[in-house]
């Protein structure tokens, strides 16, 4: 699972945080014993952005040296219920051919849905902007 807050981010695996993204720096590990990933990192909801655009999917933390994928293209359109339809085409990173797309909703400004296709098969994304959550914290040196 994906946690994306304003500008800090995290991967988390059966509930435990596995990579962290705080400040521009990142860390993996997991257990509580973490190690800081060199590089200046973009975490939050710019990583999840950039993520989509450039590998067609979301990832917790972006670096610039993070290779891009090729071949993209990008389309925006509405749909008939006034949403915002984004799609996303190209060879991705972490993968072969993606086609991933996601809805937002600009009367609420929140994303509503989403999916991704690729190589290791179809994901569908959900959003959730109910369930309460605890900040994201740089982990202890």
């Amino acid at each position: 699972m994906l946690r994306f807050l304003p500008s800090a981010s995290e991967a988390l695996v059966a509930g435990d945080p596995v990579s962290i993204c705080v400040g521009g720096a990142s860390w993996q590990g997991a257990g509580g014993h973490f190690a800081a990933v060199a590089g200046t990192w973009l975490c939050g909801t710019g990583a999840l952005v950039t993520g989509f655009r450039a590998t067609g999917g979301p990832i917790d933390a972006w670096n610039p040296d993070f290779p891009p994928g090729g071949t993209v293209t990008e389309k925006v359109a509405a749909t008939a219920d006034g949403r915002w339809h984004w799609s996303f085409a190209g060879r991705g990173t972490l993968e072969g051919d993606v086609d991933a797309s996601l809805t937002f909703d600009p009367a609420t400004r929140r994303l509503v849905g989403g999916s991704r296709t690729g190589e290791l098969g179809r994901t569908t994304f959900s959003f959730d902007y109910v369930t309460p959550v605890a900040p994201i914290a740089a982990p202890a040196a």
